[in-house]
């Protein structure tokens, strides 16, 4: 993860939960919200590309109450603020829905998981579709341009079948760009998906125009490379997306079972049942999946949290973090001060998730991780 952007973020966000003292943190406000403003993190549904999230920035923008808006295309999120009235998703999901989009509260990292392979699956195919009647579109094509067939009427009619392979391309693939050059469009923020619908009409048009005049200089091959390059472009973008989403999944922790103190004796429970106020005890090289206070020292591998490259030793009494590994040679007993859900690491991963959507300058990212 380090050297991507993410990280950088990851840093920028674990910058702003620490305290100079110890490197453990507490959260600090964000900035610019104040009581009378609300900041929201919503999930946006059906982008096709860079353009659609420009279009409902465009539209949210020219809502009252509305101060900033930024949508972060490669992770499908919005991020909002303004007045607690106009942030609603109520007030916001009707007003991205007249542009064909659908708002929802914030996704789990594997509900975008499984978005993003939906979404991988439906590119595929109709690129695996579009490739193959797009084939013999180019290819009757080829044979007109090279001089191979014997005659005109012959060249007529491969032209016609270029263009009956061109249509049927079109009717299954039904490729999407078109509806969000339209959305794009109607929201004023035109995008590439504008020009390359354009571009296909246009061959389209020309070549049905040419072929009522008799002519078989066609131009369907042409509108067939544009949707097909296109889609390829797509399915990559697609893929990268999750391949930078899984870099949240380092933050994520095993739902193992833990040992708790109940009716004197430890019994093992699900981490997701533990309270704050119970007694888990730590086996050696155990993975700490929940914030609390060791009742005896040890020693604790902090590098999934703060990059230390060695073990720190903890005193009774010092707080430690779900993330970290108890490295002792016998067991011990942390009180738990956060379940889950409330631990400083699930702060870290929302933090991550509001800066990866906010448009942060690299300049204010610098100044955000570098001390003074």
């Amino acid at each position: 993860m380090l050297g991507s952007p993410l990280a950088y973020i990851f840093l920028y966000a674990r910058r702003c939960l620490c305290s100079d003292a110890d490197c453990w943190h507490t959260a600090l406000p964000v900035s610019g919200v104040t009581q009378a403003n609300a900041e929201q993190l919503y999930t946006l549904h059906g982008m096709w590309c860079t353009s659609c999230a420009l279009a409902v920035e465009g539209s949210l923008n020219r809502l009252d109450g509305i101060h900033e808006v930024s949508v972060h295309y490669p992770s499908a999120t919005l991020c909002i603020n303004g007045t607690p009235a106009a942030t609603q998703l109520s007030v916001l999901a009707s007003k991205v829905k007249r542009l064909g989009y659908r708002l929802s509260e914030l996704e789990p990292v594997a509900d975008a998981h499984a978005r993003l392979e939906e979404e991988s699956r439906y590119l595929t195919l109709r690129l695996m579709v579009g490739a193959l009647f797009g084939m013999w579109a180019m290819l009757a094509s080829l044979l007109i341009y090279v001089g191979a067939l014997p005659s005109e009427q012959v060249e007529l009619i491969v032209a016609w079948v270029s263009g009956g392979f061109f249509t049927s391309r079109c009717v299954v693939c039904r490729p999407p760009f078109y509806r969000a050059g339209w959305r794009t469009l109607i929201a004023k923020r035109p995008g590439m998906d504008v020009l390359i619908s354009l571009g296909v009409f246009g061959a389209v048009i020309v070549s049905v125009v040419l072929l009522w005049r008799g002519s078989s200089e066609v131009y369907f091959d042409t509108a067939v490379m544009l949707i097909v390059l296109l889609l390829v472009g797509r399915l990559v973008e697609t893929l990268c997306r999750h391949r930078g989403l899984k870099a949240l999944d380092a933050l994520a922790l095993p739902d193992d079972n833990v040992s708790v103190w109940q009716n004197d004796t430890f019994q093992s429970l699900p981490v997701g049942e533990v309270s704050a106020g119970m007694h888990v005890e730590l086996a050696p090289g155990e993975l700490l999946t929940l914030d609390g206070t060791l009742e005896a020292p040890g020693w604790i591998d902090t590098a999934s949290l703060t990059g230390e490259s060695l073990p720190r030793y903890f005193n009774a009494g010092q707080k430690v973090y779900a993330g970290c590994r108890y490295l002792g040679v016998t067991p011990v007993v942390m009180q738990v001060s956060a379940e889950v859900g409330k631990r400083r690491l699930d702060r870290l991963c929302d933090e991550m998730r509001r800066y990866q959507a906010k448009k942060v300058s690299f300049k204010n990212l610098l100044t955000g991780l570098l001390p003074g």
